[in-house]
């Protein structure tokens, strides 16, 4: 071979090309790595088995389905009691409380009082000098301020007996130290009271002591003197009246003595409930910061004279026996007559029928009247559109 032959071939002598070479060989290599791998996952995804959401969805229902649901505790069911003292729904534990009578007095100068609003029942009596005084049953309320708490009187322990009450009072009648412990009367005389210092605008000391229900009830506990359940209750209606039936207002006066202890009550057809009026202002107790209210309101006649030889014009009444009767309940006043066999038995309370009457669950208060004595007046007026024809009915309060 010869130069100019090997000039034509253009020979290498430098290596270059052999390394240009290898470059394209590695370049190649890498790119097919990628096409490969690209394709492997194109692969996949094409083959792969398909979860659609919705499957996923159905598979999460079938399995809460399957798993056992949790026990939810039921509600514990509240089951309540009636009260044999007003008709009303309460606590079975408190049903079975024995009640408790205070009393409490109505002196004008010992108003307002605490508590009194808070009993199931309560008696307003006259006593001396024309004053009135409050026999106040606690059941269902455990106040631990009422009062002023005063003196017993021999006519406060027919009632206390009818109730099987516990009696507690800060003095009393001298006839009755000797009737309580013959009338098997479970009393607490001057016990669980104090004297309030701070009823400053009450300097007489008469007017200011005060005892607690819860302690009362403590105390009784610790004599063993506990719940007896022969009881023949009031009979109360099953429903509330309609309030279109209604009137659109009644007022009831019971003239004591004088202005000053003038009973009066102004049924409200919104609350069907008696507000009570004392001397001419608002009877409002101090425990409640409001007025005084009762469902019902009863007036029982009954004989009423001054003990013979007594100094002090201290009154007896004739408890056991018969009377005249009116019973304000709805804004409707129901005469009939009153009935008490004995000591212990329960007061009956009939209309002129004989038929037995019926209150309205709540509240009670009992306004004693002597028989005699002209004192109770009371007036409806009947619900109507127009105020302006219907008569006039004067409201209680200053005149």
């Amino acid at each position: 071979m010869g130069l100019e032959s090997l000039a034509a071939q253009k020979v290498d002598f430098t290596g270059e090309d052999q390394k240009r070479k290898k470059k394209m060989l590695v370049f190649a290599g890498i790119a097919a790595f990628i096409l490969l791998c690209a394709g492997g996952i194109l692969a996949w995804s094409l083959l792969a088995p398909k979860h659609p959401a919705e499957d996923v969805s159905a598979t999460t229902e079938e399995n809460a389905a399957a798993e056992p649901a949790e026990d939810v505790p039921e509600e514990p069911k509240v089951v309540l009691a009636t009260s044999y003292l007003t008709g009303e729904q309460i606590p079975p534990e408190t049903a079975t409380l024995r009640p408790i009578a205070v009393s409490i007095e109505n002196h004008q100068a010992s108003r307002p009082p605490t508590g009194l609003a808070l009993a199931d029942i309560v008696y307003e009596m006259p006593v001396e000098a024309g004053i009135t005084r409050f026999l106040a049953l606690y059941q269902k309320n455990e106040p631990e301020k009422v009062g002023p708490e005063r003196s017993a009187r021999v006519y406060m322990l027919e009632w206390v007996k009818e109730y099987d009450a516990i009696f507690a009072h800060i003095g009393q009648d001298p006839k009755v130290l000797t009737l309580t412990g013959p009338y098997g009367i479970d009393d607490l005389r001057d016990t669980g009271a104090w004297w309030d210092p701070y009823s400053a605008a009450r300097p007489a000391q008469e007017h200011r002591a005060y005892t607690s229900i819860l302690r009362l009830r403590e105390v009784a506990d610790e004599k063993g003197w506990g719940f007896k359940d022969s009881f023949d209750s009031w009979s109360f209606l099953d429903a509330e009246s309609d309030p279109a039936g209604r009137p659109a207002s009644q007022i009831i006066s019971i003239d004591y003595s004088s202005e000053a202890y003038l009973s009066e009550w102004s049924y409200d057809p919104g609350l069907n409930a008696y507000l009570r009026w004392d001397g001419g202002v608002m009877h409002e107790d101090v425990a409640t910061e409001a007025q005084i209210s009762a469902r019902n309101v009863i007036i029982e006649y009954v004989s009423v004279w001054f003990r013979a030889g007594d100094e002090k014009g201290r009154r007896d009444m004739k408890i056991v026996g018969e009377g005249d009767l009116v019973v304000f309940r709805d804004g409707q006043a129901v005469t009939g007559t009153w009935r008490k066999d004995s000591r212990e038995a329960r007061t009956q309370l009939l209309d002129t029928e004989g038929n037995v009457i019926s209150l309205v669950p709540g509240n009670i208060w009992v306004e004693i009247v002597p028989a005699l004595e002209n004192m109770v007046t009371y007036d409806t007026q009947a619900s109507v559109v127009d105020p302006a024809v219907a008569p006039q009915v004067e409201e209680p309060g200053p005149k």
